[in-house]
């Protein structure tokens, strides 16, 4: 299957670490990530990340480490 999410305006981060906002509407053509939660304690703490790939309406597919939210542009049913 094959789930195509709108996003408007997305925050990314390059393997270098520099941000960047993507402005415009891109559709999500991969998206993967892995998180560890740790506790010791009363103390939690949370380490990992998650990997876009986009895909814009004029054809230009980008991607890097998600440095902000996700929000979808139109109404999303999982």
């Amino acid at each position: 299957m094959i789930f195509i999410i709108p996003l408007d305006n997305v925050m990314l981060s390059s393997s270098d670490g520099v941000q960047f906002l993507v402005q415009g509407r891109f559709e999500i053509i991969s998206l993967s990530g892995s998180f560890l939660l740790a506790e010791d304690g009363d103390t939690r703490s949370r380490t990992g990340g998650l990997s876009v790939a986009l895909a814009g309406s004029d054809g230009r597919v980008l991607g890097g480490c998600v440095a902000g939210m996700l929000m979808a542009a139109t109404p999303v049913q999982v």
